[in-house]
């Protein structure tokens, strides 16, 4: 599903250049769970900014099922990404002024996706946020907020999940019932996921675990 070669990411810091990833080379297969695992500037976010079409390389290529995401135009490149890749943070993002239905709503809307409404209160239910859809996300706590931000990644039938430290903002136990709704996703819907964590007891639970450090994959 995803292959990319030779990825570096350059950034210009004055007259200094800090190179944040080095020769990357990646292949990620259809329904894989992926850890990728390393210390804080390994490059590990930037690094899924890049498979998610966020940021751009400096050289090299990604391509996803086979389309080369950086050969395509601004705007082709937006509409792969809203309707093809789902974004998990470790900040949820939720948007205070809307109840948690409507923030699940919000990619659907978008996109124009038919029967949007059934499909997000369909994944609140699995989620176990049948009785919060109305709420607002300060009368949730953090778990509940993050399993929101899962909803709202996969309302459009993404087939690639990335997560960006989903549970470093929550304690080890709501950290835990995240993660295991994230494998249950990915097992039941086939789902490939790509995650980034500095805990290594969940990406032990991964399919693979990649190891990152200075800019490198080990």
């Amino acid at each position: 599903m995803i292959k990319t070669i030779n990825v570096s990411k350059v950034y210009n810091n004055g007259p200094k250049q800090l190179e944040v990833l080095k020769g990357i080379n990646l292949e990620i297969n259809k329904g894989e769970f992926v850890a990728v695992v390393g210390p804080s500037g390994a490059g590990k976010s930037t690094l899924l900014h890049i498979l998610g079409a966020l940021d751009t390389p400096t050289t090299g290529s990604v391509a996803f099922n086979g389309i080369d995401l950086y050969e395509l135009g601004d705007q082709s490149r937006a509409d792969m990404r809203n309707k093809e890749i789902g974004f998990v943070f470790q900040f949820y993002h939720l948007m205070p002024e809307f109840n948690v239905l409507e923030n699940v709503l919000m990619p659907a809307l978008i996109s124009r996706a038919k029967h949007a409404s059934n499909k997000a209160k369909s994944l609140l239910m699995s989620l176990g946020l049948g009785g919060r859809m109305t709420h607002k996300p300060n009368q949730l706590s953090g778990g509940e907020q993050q399993r929101v931000a899962i909803a709202r990644a996969l309302i459009n039938s993404p087939r690639l999940l990335l997560c960006d430290e989903p549970t470093g903002n929550l304690d080890s136990k709501t950290g835990r019932d995240v993660m295991d709704a994230l494998m249950a996703l990915n097992k039941k819907e086939s789902l490939t996921c790509v995650m980034v964590t500095h805990e290594e007891a969940l990406a032990r639970d991964a399919d693979r675990a990649l190891h990152m450090t200075d800019g490198r994959i080990l």
